[in-house]
């Protein structure tokens, strides 16, 4: 979503990307399929995307991992942007900083991640690579706090953890580690409140207590 809840970024089964304006009583969607086709160089499908919270500009990772960067003010009209450079880079997770001012990724380097940062503002999009120590399982999603000065991180086995980006060059640390367990036990206090007072969608309390089950929340 922007962050005024207007427009929403959606990532569809076709592996391409669409924008709905959701400010009239029904949604008006914009296709960027045929545009991001005629901007790739090779593999046009898409592997991750994230819009600015400005709601004005959306990034895609394509499956090459290469970034497509272009501005949807005008959704009819798309314009692309310089493209942040990604040579030598395996990207797994994208988000914009919530003044939408710099750009963030992880690089998956044969198991020792990076956090890879591009200055939107700055000359020739240059990434700027820092190593991340004391990783807590493999990444797969990000997102930057609304203060932009912490990332929180989604790892493949579900531990959540911050990361702190810095200037001094030096690894980045992690803290607060979330176990799989206290995020079960979350889930199961939602379960309790949602019974307790009878509300909540059956599909989203399926889809919990299906994961539950599953041992992909617990331990």
């Amino acid at each position: 979503y922007s962050s005024d809840g207007i427009r929403l970024a959606v990532l569809t089964d076709k592996l391409t990307v669409e924008l709905w304006d959701l400010s009239g009583q029904e949604p008006k969607i914009f296709s960027f399929e045929e545009f991001i086709k005629r901007h790739a160089s090779g593999s046009d499908s898409v592997f991750e995307m994230t819009l600015r919270p400005d709601g004005n500009e959306i990034t895609v990772m394509l499956s090459d991992r290469s970034l497509r960067r272009f501005n949807v003010k005008n959704p009819a009209s798309p314009v692309m942007h310089m493209t942040p450079q990604t040579s030598g880079l395996n990207l797994m997770a994208l988000a914009y900083r919530p003044d939408g001012n710099e750009l963030a990724a992880i690089d998956d380097n044969w198991g020792k991640e990076n956090l890879v940062r591009w200055n939107l503002r700055g000359p020739g999009y240059l990434p700027k690579v820092e190593p991340i120590v004391e990783t807590k399982g493999r990444i797969q999603s990000i997102a930057y706090r609304p203060d932009g000065q912490h990332i929180a991180c989604l790892s493949a086995d579900g531990v959540y953890f911050c990361i702190f980006p810095n200037s001094s060059g030096k690894s980045l640390g992690t803290e607060n580690p979330i176990s799989k367990k206290t995020l079960a036990a979350e889930v199961d206090r939602i379960l309790a409140e949602l019974a307790k007072i009878g509300a909540g969608s059956k599909h989203v309390l399926d889809y919990l207590r299906w994961h539950r089950q599953k041992n992909l929340l617990g331990v």
